[in-house]
């Protein structure tokens, strides 16, 4: 029984893992894809429904949306990936830091995480964003410097735990000098939960993106951004739906796969399962 659910996980993680990384490649490749300029109007298409000419139909300049749906997956997922790797290594390195040494570290660090955590991720990311000026960048540093917190918690609980253990005594006892004792014994038994909360985040991150795209902080016109296009489209949701819809739906499926990526993820890398 306990193998078959194990096989079940695993061929449900290399599903999702294929429609992701699926999702990435066409996303990847989308200027060489695209059936038409997701930025030239035009004026004789206008808010044409979806046809195999314009798979997504029209917007209101007679862009086709559905190219501008790929190459705003685009546009998203480079700074997802790029603010994901920096902020889970920048995140794990101080949290590894606090929770080994302690002390004054710790409670610097832990209190500078505090301070940061006591504003609702996107309130705080409105406020930086709206003194730094909208645009795609800096939406994204923005949730940078909150979303470090979340991995720099991670890594200090689980470095506390794993510094008590009977292995780490016993090479501190031999000589194992600090670097070692951190990237040799500590840091292989706490990069695995980094991994999946990574990979959740991913979606989350995207999601957030979309978001202040929509309030008109992130993303601007012309630039194709989910978030901007769904702004777009409420004007038209009773006479042209599609300009919701096709957005819409590539968020909700994006954010969807990403998640339970990471969630099949955690318990194929979960030894108690």
């Amino acid at each position: 029984m306990l193998s078959y659910k194990r096989k079940y996980v695993h061929e449900k993680f290399y599903i999702l893992l294929f429609f992701a990384s699926a999702g990435v490649a066409v996303t990847l490749l989308s200027n060489y894809i695209v059936p038409h300029d997701p930025l030239v109007t035009n004026f004789s298409q206008i808010l044409k429904p979806p046809s195999l000419e314009y798979f997504g139909g029209t917007d209101q300049l007679g862009r086709c949306v559905f190219s501008r749906v790929l190459s705003g997956a685009k546009n998203s997922l480079k700074l997802t990936f790029i603010m994901t790797m920096i902020v889970s290594v920048l995140g794990t390195i101080i949290g590894i830091l606090s929770g080994y040494f302690e002390g004054v570290i710790d409670t610097v660090l832990m209190r500078i995480s505090d301070m940061l955590l006591a504003f609702p991720g996107t309130i705080f990311a409105i406020v930086l964003v709206g003194m730094m000026g909208p645009s795609l960048v800096n939406t994204v540093i923005a949730l940078a410097l909150q979303k470090w917190t979340k991995y720099a918690r991670m890594a200090r609980s689980m470095v506390l735990t794993a510094k008590s253990q009977d292995y780490i005594v016993q090479a501190k006892l031999c000589g194992a000098r600090t670097p070692k004792i951190l990237f040799t014994y500590i840091l292989p038994n706490i990069i695995s939960p980094i991994v999946v909360l990574a990979t959740m985040e991913i979606g989350h991150t995207m999601l957030s993106i979309a978001a202040l795209s929509f309030l008109g902080l992130a993303s601007q016109p012309p630039t194709p951004e989910w978030g901007s296009m769904l702004n777009e489209g409420k004007d038209y949701i009773q006479t042209a739906p599609w300009l919701m819809l096709v957005p819409g739906v590539a968020t909700f499926l994006t954010v969807l796969v990403f998640n339970l990526l990471g969630d099949n993820m955690r318990d194929v890398l979960d030894p108690k399962e």
